[in-house]
């Protein structure tokens, strides 16, 4: 639908179209309607150009030489130009500053990656090609390059070799021979200089005007094609264009009825900045909230330019503001936008990477090194060099390994470095981590490895001893083991290849014997836990028998829980913590992080005035808004809809990004199995989906994360003043699920005050009655009654007579006390016995 200001049966002239499509010149405006090359394009094609200020300004070059090359038949993906443009002398809005593009030599079809720094080159050649390769069904064969240094890594010529992929390079200083993309990134840079002069918007914004010429490049004429465009020749479909628009003008985003109040706009002003790659949509700047967003629905007015001086603004004779409704040009048979092949209901639907056909990645640019060649070629080498350093040097501290001749009839494992960047809060840097790890996948059974299991304390054990903290006024106190597995001694021979970057000279032969559980082996995690426990039985720690990762020293009475290097000591007495922290300290590196605060991204408050501790993971649920796009959602009061049944994908169903769904619902189990009981039941039945999510589904994720927007800092408090026993209830509903009327079992169990462990499961066969569900539901909470009941015993929780556990359901008490089994419940599973 149009809505003009001047006249709405007047005709957008060729001025307009050459804006909207990103400063192409004329003679390939004239091809596109001439040749029907796309749909939606007209004007009149005997009129010519108005003087163009910005293309002048984004496009003067020097008279070209003639060429004679004639271009040879090919298939597509069969040779790939490839090179990398920048240093930009700005940084983009992800803080890109150089660009990668790929192109295909058949179709001329490229594709585009922002950079922060060149060595992101061989990881990002990497994702491509998979992606590519998947959807097109065919084998990149050659790939032409530069001599550059970000090309010609070992690994990268490895991966090629593997890959079977032949690598072509150009002569030294002879970029003619990588013509095609040395003039694809001249053209890029061109137009991204004409639409950001045109637009009067910042440099900053160069990474997303390169997204939109990208994205208009593959679908204008190409010469070599001979009447195509590059979508056409790749994908067979003649694009569609009538939903293009001027890049940086003003427009303005629908806000969505559930994020927006009564009387709040039902609209907010924006800048465009080009088409989703993500979604289906339109890529916008909010100008009041300073942040990117998608939308489908959209009002336009081309002649207005936010970022623009009022001098400069060119009114055009015939300015329009547009409504583009979604179904206009993102429907659902509007495929030609990307390199998805259709995808039916029943078969597997994957998610768009963050850099897709001609889409620009430059949202999540945050890419580790993965080699040492990758690091020492990156921007921060010298941060890698000195975490490198740091690593050997704890390698070297603890006597980690010796060098000897590898040992006839054996073989040493390859290592490799990790590289980590710990960000804070605010996106920066807080350290730069380097972790020496061996390739322990090629370790063999009975060999060089035997057992491997390793226990880590439950987080029901960790509530419990917190709840005991708060009635007995016991301090909790934090500490970090550094370094954790190098302090494990190994019981077998392994033997492995020296770290890459630290080879030392004149012993290149020889190999690594390991003396300590490097990071990597796979028996590392249980030797680390096996000295641990040596060491904390030494200080006359016993271990409980409920959770074998919580240690209790019964005459000083300090608890103490692990969780792999993470370490809690409840303790109501100063001097007896120095005495464990300094006596462990003797014996590991440690980190001494005071008073118990975050503990596996759970937020600790301990009150010893009014006896109180308190968990939440208020930080973790922003994260997760923000992530999922929420953050200004409406809160609602409830985490499921009472009046809306979630039931199964059908054939009529919309299938939703299963990557992104299983992200979403794997991020809020987490929350509710550590400190939210109450999104418990309502994340369990949108995990029951994960296979093959719906839109449907969808809007039951969406609406648990509204309340958690509406819910923010609720967590869990256990009270000086709360029940000094262990009080459990149990409860179930009856053919809950629609889908196929199986019933779910709840239980919460209470100590201090709080919950200390609770559970929300779907039953494992169907109910014949409210009894019978109710039964079971009782079961499982007694099995989980019996090993709390164990640990408290253990951690010295009095516990006058019997658990109390509270039930509703008159006939399922009447089954649990009377041990004959009768008519109504025989055919019950055996497990649910274990209520007699």
């Amino acid at each position: 639908m149009y809505v003009h200001k001047a006249n709405a049966a007047c005709k957008l002239d060729e001025n307009i179209w050459h804006r909207r499509y990103g400063h192409l010149g004329i003679d390939n405006l004239k091809i596109l309607v001439r040749d029907d090359l796309v749909d939606g394009l007209n004007f009149d094609v005997n009129k010519e150009l108005e003087f163009c200020e910005a293309c002048v300004k984004g496009k003067s070059k020097k008279s070209p030489f003639p060429c004679n090359k004639v271009k040879p038949d090919r298939e597509p993906l069969e040779l790939i130009h490839s090179d990398v443009c920048g240093k930009i002398n700005e940084k983009s809005l992800s803080k890109g500053e150089y660009f990668l593009t790929f192109i295909d030599d058949a179709t001329r079809y490229v594709w585009v990656y922002i950079l922060k720094g060149k060595h992101e080159v061989f990881a990002k050649f990497k994702e491509w090609k998979k992606c590519v390769e998947n959807q097109m069904g065919r084998k990149i064969k050659i790939l032409r390059t530069d001599n550059g240094g970000e090309y010609k890594s070992n690994d990268f010529e490895q991966y090629l070799i593997d890959e079977g992929v032949r690598h072509e390079y150009t002569i030294p200083k002879t970029p003619e021979q990588n013509g095609v993309s040395e003039r694809m990134n001249r053209t890029l840079v061109e137009q991204i200089r004409a639409m950001l002069i045109d637009s009067g918007l910042p440099h900053r914004f160069w990474a997303e005007a390169l997204s939109t010429t990208c994205y208009l490049k593959n679908r204008s004429p190409a010469r070599a094609l001979n009447g195509k465009t590059p979508c056409q020749a790749l994908m067979g479909k003649k694009p569609t264009v009538h939903h293009l628009r001027i890049f940086g003008c003003v427009c303005y985003a629908h806000v969505p009825k559930d994020e927006r109040r009564k009387l709040d706009p039902k609209s907010v002003k924006c800048i465009f900045l080009g088409y989703g790659y993500e979604v289906k949509g339109y890529r916008l700047f909010d100008l009041e909230k300073k942040r990117i967003l998608n939308s489908r629905d959209v009002t336009f007015d081309e002649s207005n330019y936010e970022f623009k001086k009022e001098k400069d603004v060119v009114q055009t004779e015939t300015p329009t503001i547009e409504i583009m409704h979604s179904e206009e040009w993102v429907s659902d048979d509007d495929d030609d936008e990307q390199l998805d092949l259709p995808v039916k209901v029943s078969e597997r639907v994957k998610r768009a990477p963050d850099m897709y056909g001609e889409w620009v990645s430059v949202g999540h640019n945050t890419s580790d090194p993965t080699s040492v060649s990758e690091a020492l070629l990156s921007d921060d080498k010298e941060h890698w060099m000195d975490a490198m350093k740091q690593e050997m040097s704890s390698i070297q501290e603890n006597d980690v390994y010796e060098l000897i001749e590898l040992p006839k009839g054996s073989k040493a494992l390859k290592c490799r470095w990790v590289f980590k960047k710990k960000i804070l809060s605010n996106g920066s840097v807080e350290r730069y981590k380097a972790r020496l790890v061996a390739q322990g996948c090629s370790q063999k059974f009975g060999i060089d490895y035997d057992e491997t299991f390793c226990p880590v304390a439950r987080f029901e054990s960790v509530r419990t001893v917190l709840a005991l903290a708060s009635q007995r006024g016991m301090m909790l106190h934090h500490m970090d083991v550094t370094t954790a597995f190098l302090n494990g001694t190994l019981m077998e021979e392994v033997y492995m290849k020296q770290p890459d970057g630290f080879v030392e000279q004149g012993k290149e032969t020889l190999v690594c014997k390991l003396k300590k559980s490097i990071y990597g082996l796979k028996q590392s995690p249980r030797c680390w836990n096996y000295a641990l426990d040596n060491s904390l039985r030494e200080l006359g720690f016993v271990q409980t028998s409920g959770d074998p990762c919580i240690y209790v020293s019964l005459e000083e009475f300090v608890i103490v829980a692990v969780y792999v290097d993470d370490i809690i000591l409840a303790c109501n007495c100063d001097d007896k913590v120095r005495k464990v922290k300094d006596s462990l300290a003797s014996q590991f590196k440690l980190k001494d992080l005071g008073e118990l605060q975050y503990f596996l991204g759970v937020k600790v408050v301990q009150d010893t005035v009014k006896g109180q501790i308190w968990i939440g993971q208020p930080l973790y649920i922003e994260n997760i808004l923000k992530k999922f796009g929420m953050e200004d959602s409406k809160p609602v009061e409830t985490p499921v809809d009472p009046n809306q049944n979630v039931c199964e994908a059908t054939d009529e169903c919309t299938l939703f990004d299963k990557e992104q769904y299983q992200s979403a619902v794997g991020s809020l189990l987490y929350l509710s199995v550590k400190t939210r009981p109450d999104i418990a039941y309502a994340v369990n039945s949108v995990t029951r989906y994960s296979t093959k999510p719906t839109s449907q589904h969808w809007k039951a994720v969406k609406r648990i994360m509204r309340y958690l927007k509406g819910t923010l800092d609720l967590g869990i408090l256990y009270n000086y003043n709360g029940s000094t026993d262990v009080v459990g209830y149990s409860d179930a509903d009856w053919a809950g699920d629609i889908n196929d009327r199986k019933s779910t079992s709840g239980y919460c169990f209470h100590l201090g005050g709080g919950p200390v462990s609770w559970s929300s499961k779907k039953q494992s066969c169907v109910a014949l009655s409210t009894a019978e569900a109710e039964y079971m539901a009782l079961a499982s909470a007694i099995q989980e009654a019996v090993w709390l009941r164990k640990l408290a015993v253990d951690i010295q929780i009095d516990c006058k007579g019997p658990l109390l556990l509270y039930e509703d359901n008159q006939s399922t008490i009447a089954m649990s006390k009377n041990p004959q089994f009768h008519g109504k419940s025989k055919h019950i599973d055996i497990n649910p016995s274990a209520t007699g």
